[in-house]
Parts: C-alpha cells; structure tokens; sequence
C-alpha cells in the first residue's frame, strides 16, 4: 500500500504545472483556517467583497491528502474500490463530507453513501450516517442554510449498463448530533446537480427526462428555496429553463446580480452537443438566455465559482476532444453513440478553467492530478483567498489511461483535499 501513494505522488510530481502541488497540504489548510474568524465562514458575498479589483491573482493549489480510503475514517464506513461523488459542508464548526463508495463506477446494489464529520478539518473523522438502498446512490450535496444543514442526493438503479434515476432523498441534521429520516422530494427521476447559497437563498439546478436515450428530451430547471426544503421556479422562469440535451448545469451570480452558467449538452439537440455557456440578467435569474449553436467541448461534473470579480469552473477535460466532431451527415440519434464511444476511450482531467466574460471563452488554468475516472470536485469557501477542494481520481499511475479503463479499472479510484488559493500576481 505504502508503495502505491509513492507511486500516485511521483505522478503528481511529474505531470504538475510549474509551481503548483508544491506547498504542503496541511499548511497550507491551516494558513486559510487562521484566517477565518470566530464567527465562522463569512458569507459568499462578503467574501467576494474582500477581494482586491485591482490586483491580477493567479491559483495555486497545495499538494494533496489522501482522504478516502484512510485510516482517520471511522469503523463503520468500510469503503470498496470506487469511491467518488464527494460533497463538503462547514456546519457548526465541524467539516462534514459525504461521498458514494461501490465495487465499481456504475449501478450496483451494494453501493453506499457514507457521512461523516471533523472537528479538526479531516486529522480526525467521527460517524454520522449510512445511507443503503441497496441500489445506486449518487449526487450527494451538503446544504447549510438558515441554520440547518440538509443532505441529499438521488436513487438510480442496480444495473451496471443502464441509468435509471428512481428519487430524490434528503435528511436533515439535528441539534446536536444524529439525523431526521430520510424523505423522498421533487419529482420522480428528477436530479439534482448544484445547489448555491447566495444572499441568503438556495439556487438549484436539476434535470429530468430520457437521459442517455436515442432521442432524449431533458428538461433542464432553475429553483429557489427560502430555506432549502420548499423549492419554487426562479424569477424569470415558468418551470424549466431549457428542453433539449442539457443536463448537468452549474451557475453563479456576478456582484450586479447577472447570472453565469455551463450547461453540459452530453446528449445532443438541435444546437448540437457539448455545452452552453449561458447568461441572465439581474432581477430575472431564470430567464436564461442560450447561445444558438453549442460549443463543441463538454465539461462534466461542472462546479462553476466566483473570486472577486473572476469567474472560474471546475469540471472534468476531455484530452483530445472536442466531443461534439465528425460524422455530422449521421442522424443525431446514431450520432451520439459514436460520440460517446469516444469520448470514453480518450484520457480525462480535473481542470481549473476561467470563464473569460468578454470573449465568452473557457479557457484551461490547471490540470488537478488525475487519471481515468476523475471529476467530481466539491468546493468549500473558506476565506476571501482560499478554498478547500476535494476531488475523486483513479491511482495515478497511467495518465494516458481512458475513461472507460479507469471506471471499468479493478484500482477504483481515491479521494482527496487540496487547498486552492488566489495568489497576487508578482
């Protein structure tokens, strides 16, 4: 075992850009720890507020902890060889994490979803809950609002070679310790992809409908809750935002109230296939407004985030795209096939990318460290400067493994922490 991190360690040492991964991990926790004051993590928009508008910053990540598996996590929450779909919460000076563990990437009925929290930010870790359905379980979210703290995700099924979405579930914690039981909410099959907590509110995307059919018809949605449990469509919206190929969507707020998403279009429609990048204006943050044609670059698991007056996105590289290319004279339906057939055999990567406002461009920063089955980042403000990220990867050993290998990969794959931070530019 001590052999294999030495292993994952040289791998990101050999394929880190130049000067990132470099400061140690904990130190680096502990410099954005200190900086939080004693009555907790500031909200986001006070934290946006204390960022320099005059000052170019530049990220820079530590190197990584190696979370999941390890020897700080309690007794009861045995893992199996994938791990992935990380959420991070801070609540009631605890960190709290839940995370999907199973014996491969796809459906199984002896997946499960564990939560668990810290008091000392992951030097130690204390049980809270098993979540087993005995099906697939996925998408957990951790949600601190008006002093409570809500944890969801949704139900699939128990097939490896198919994607079927049953419900969406939820607990809430209780004070001092332990969990409501879990209640089923929304829509049957209904998913849940991001939901943001901005002055004051929830802000919740989702999606519904033929995911990964030969003709599929998503309807992509925009709500708001008051306090994380009653959801309603947001202003400027009659229901879903968009009908067509896009599932996956995360957005964020500019200072002026404009709304900023990505919208992953996996499954094609008339504008094409791989993603939208797409704008609302303030006051009307459901009447979202598409591009006509789709950029051809898809980014999955997408985690989209402000700094000061920067915008940035997390979500999984396609190495070797775009997605959307070549036989354009194919029907759509037979098209995607192909598509997503290739799109499985190329290498991937977690990538931090800026979204360039002006030009409307999502350009490439950082390769995270990543091989295979990778990207599902979960990212936690602590300061006006630093996040706490946790991202799942296959061992890093071979970079140029593909997708596929990596999730049908007998390695799983780990989670672990890095701290991002904005550095002024010398």
């Amino acid at each position: 075992m001590r052999s294999f991190w030495i292993l994952a360690l040289l791998g990101v040492a050999t394929s880190a850009h130049a000067g990132q991964f470099e400061a140690p991990f904990r130190d680096a926790l502990d410099a954005a720890v200190a900086e939080i004051p004693a009555a907790g993590i500031a909200p986001e928009e006070a934290l946006n507020a204390a960022v320099d508008p005059g000052v170019h910053y530049e990220p820079e990540f530590s190197n990584l902890e190696w979370t999941i598996p390890s020897g700080r996590l309690p007794s009861q929450t045995p893992t199996m060889a994938s791990n992935n779909n990380v959420a991070l919460a801070r609540y009631e000076g605890r960190l709290f994490m839940a995370w999907r563990t199973g014996p491969l990437h796809f459906a199984s009925n002896n997946v499960k979803m564990y939560v668990v929290s810290s008091p000392d930010w992951g030097l130690t870790w204390d049980y809270e809950a098993t979540v087993d359905l005995h099906s697939d379980v996925r998408e957990p979210l951790l949600t601190v609002i008006g002093g409570r703290l809500i944890f969801c995700f949704f139900q699939a099924g128990k097939d490896r070679a198919k994607f079927e979405p049953q419900y969406m579930w939820r607990m809430e914690r209780l004070p001092g310790g332990g969990w409501t039981s879990l209640e089923t909410w929304g829509e049957p099959k209904e998913i849940t992809w991001d939901i943001k907590i901005r002055d004051g509110r929830a802000w919740r995307t989702s999606y519904l409908g033929d995911h990964y059919e030969g003709n599929a018809g998503i309807s992509l949605f925009f709500s708001v809750s008051d306090n994380g449990l009653d959801w309603s469509s947001a202003p400027g919206s009659r229901g879903e935002v968009y009908h067509g190929g896009d599932s996956e969507a995360s957005v964020e707020f500019m200072e002026d109230g404009t709304l900023w998403g990505i919208t992953r279009n996996e499954d094609g429609d008339s504008s094409g296939f791989g993603s939208q990048l797409v704008t609302a204006a303030p006051g009307s943050p459901g009447a979202w407004e598409f591009p006509e044609r789709s950029a051809p670059d898809r980014y999955d698991s997408p985690r989209m985030f402000r700094h000061g007056n920067d915008l940035y996105l997390l979500a999984r590289r396609d190495m070797g795209g775009p997605f959307d290319r070549g036989m354009e004279w194919a029907p759509r339906s037979i098209r995607k096939f192909f598509l997503w057939a290739w799109y499985g055999l190329r290498p991937k990567r977690t990538t931090l990318y800026r979204i360039d406002r002006d030009t409307r461009a999502i350009v490439p920063l950082v390769d995270l460290p990543s091989d295979g089955d990778t990207a599902f980042p979960s990212i936690l403000r602590l300061g006006p400067d630093a996040y706490l990220v946790a991202n799942y990867t296959s061992p890093l050993i071979y970079p140029a493994r593909s997708w596929i290998w990596g999730q049908l990969s007998p390695g799983g794959s780990q989670i672990y922490y890095t701290v991002l931070r904005f550095k002024p530019e010398n």
